[in-house]
């Protein structure tokens, strides 16, 4: 469990140019990797101005599986 933050950076076409891991005990694991790889692909609406730099919770649970 636990919660791994991304710092995301969008461009004003609303394209993500960058996605990195922010939480450090994840930094650097398979699971965080997978995450930042798949928040670049993230479209978000066009918009005017400069790129805008967001944060990015995850909230992961164990869940029993049986």
């Amino acid at each position: 469990g636990g919660k791994v933050e991304f710092v995301v950076t969008v461009q004003p076409n609303g394209i993500v140019s960058k996605s990195v891991v922010r939480t450090a005990k994840f930094k650097g694991s398979g699971l965080a990797e997978c995450f930042a790889d798949k928040i670049m692909s993230w479209r978000f609406p066009e918009f005017s101005g400069q790129p805008q730099q967001i944060i990015v919770p995850f909230v992961l649970q164990q869940r029993n599986t049986y």
